[in-house]
This record gives structure tokens, C-alpha cells and sequence, in this order.
């Protein structure tokens, strides 16, 4: 009895894709006209799977290189005259460090650029922001704070080696 086999997992070898010429010897029941039907929808499959590959690949890969390296920021809403420093829920990044039985953060850099230390984040009552600034503790350090801003208003070529960060804020 000749009967088509249509599973094509357990056929050896591999009978993709599905052709006629993958019939076994002298087991063949296919027509003249089935077997070009089923070449042409064997090689149609292969076209589809091509088809559907590429789009696959260059959604994926060339997708991803474009947004590795292309500009795709696209600005939203309106600028206003609203500075940084005036909105009270907006801080600025300001190196710190959380010490355990502290309540308040250590201050890690010299604050005394900023015109609103609003931009801390966080504000003791009643003590300045110089007692939690660790810059202090460290003999002449903040001399040479004050050495290395000399220098670089003498002369831009100061070699000047600074202990911590500076922060500044340039407000309108």
C-alpha cells in the first residue's frame, strides 16, 4: 500500500524543504502535476522563511547598530524660564557618603560654590553644611582648597593636586 508520509521529523535524511525528489525509491505515488505542485510550494516555503528571516535580522541587528550610534533623541514639550536651582524638588548630584550613625550624609567635596544649597537635598537645622563636610577633617586641606584656586586664577598652567571634588553653580 502507498500512502503519503507527512511527517517530516522522523524522515531520514532531513526532507526540507518538502520537494518530491525526497519520495523514497520505488515508493513514488505522486502525479506529474502533483509533484510540480508540490516543488513549487516546497521552494515557496524556502522563499518565505528567507522573507521573514531578513526582516527578522534587520529589525533586530540593524535596528540595534543604528541605536548604538545614531542620534535618536527627539526633544518633548516647550523650554521655559524656569532655572534648575529654582525648582524645590530637583537636587543636584552632590558626592556624599552615608556613614551608620550619622544622620545625615558626609559631604564629600567643596560646597562652597553653590549659591543655592538647596541642590544637597537634605539640610540640618541650625548647623551648616561645613560641619558634615569631611574636607575639614583633614589638616590643610582646605588651604590647599584655597592654594589651587589661587593658582588657577594666576595662571592656567597651575600644577595643582586637589584632595577632593569641587562642586560649582553657575545660576543666571
Amino acid at each position: 500500500m502507498k500512502f503519503c508520509s507527512q511527517d517530516m521529523m522522523r524522515f531520514s535524511p532531513i526532507a526540507f524543504p518538502a520537494l518530491s525528489r525526497y519520495q523514497k525509491e520505488g515508493e513514488e505515488y505522486m502525479t506529474l502535476e502533483q509533484e510540480r505542485i508540490v516543488n513549487l510550494y516546497g521552494w515557496l516555503s524556502i522563499a518565505i522563511l528567507a522573507v521573514v528571516a531578513i526582516i527578522f535580522l534587520r529589525r533586530l541587528v540593524f535596528n540595534g547598530l543604528r541605536n548604538l550610534f545614531c542620534h535618536t533623541y527627539k526633544p518633548r514639550g516647550e523650554a521655559t524660564d524656569i532655572g534648575f536651582s529654582e525648582v524645590r524638588e530637583i537636587f543636584g548630584y552632590i558626592p556624599s557618603i552615608q556613614v551608620r550613625g550619622f544622620q545625615y550624609p558626609l559631604l564629600t567635596c567643596d560646597v562652597s560654590g553653590l549659591k543655592h544649597t538647596g541642590l544637597i537635598g537634605w539640610k540640618d537645622p541650625g548647623v551648616p553644611y561645613s560641619e558634615h563636610n569631611i574636607i575639614y577633617d583633614l589638616p590643610k586641606a582646605d588651604e590647599t582648597l584655597v592654594t589651587c584656586e589661587e593658582e588657577k586664577s594666576e595662571s592656567a598652567e597651575g600644577d595643582c593636586t586637589k584632595l577632593f571634588s569641587i562642586v560649582k553653580e553657575w545660576a543666571d
